[in-house]
């Protein structure tokens, strides 16, 4: 398919109304392309972070205390 695009598109840039010159069929092609990847990308997961993990408030209070007290030393 790609094949037949762009000898469509050399052939309108023969033509004598001027056509799409296959530089700007290339480039669009390549922005949907891209266009493409950066969708796949967002819906991926990948781009996302872990999600932190919960702990008791009683765990919670214990870790801040404890790095409390060892920022003061």
């Amino acid at each position: 398919m790609l094949d037949h695009v762009l000898i469509l598109a050399e052939g309108g840039s023969h033509a004598s109304e001027g056509g799409v010159p296959p530089i700007l069929v290339g480039g669009a092609m390549f922005l949907g392309l891209l266009i493409l990847l950066g969708i796949t990308y967002l819906f991926s997961g990948q781009n996302q972070r872990p999600a932190k993990t919960r702990t008791g408030a009683r765990a919670h209070t214990a870790q801040e205390s404890a790095s409390t007290d060892a920022r003061r030393h």
